[in-house]
């Protein structure tokens, strides 16, 4: 897919994520109003303990 004129890859967020135990699958999603692209990320979490912030922003 393609963000903000950048080629992202679900391979790499894959990588990423499973870098990070308690995290599992998840789902990207691309939305861009006109000429502003916005990549959201849905993680689930599966671990044991505190839990993720369920949004973040960057």
């Amino acid at each position: 897919m393609k963000v903000k004129g950048m080629f992202v890859y679900p391979t790499n967020i894959g990588s990423v994520i499973k870098k990070h135990a308690g995290l599992g699958s998840y789902e990207s999603v691309v939305d861009g109003p006109q000429l502003s692209d916005l990549l959201t990320i849905r993680i689930e979490f599966e671990g044991k303990g505190k839990s993720l912030p369920k949004t973040s922003k960057m």
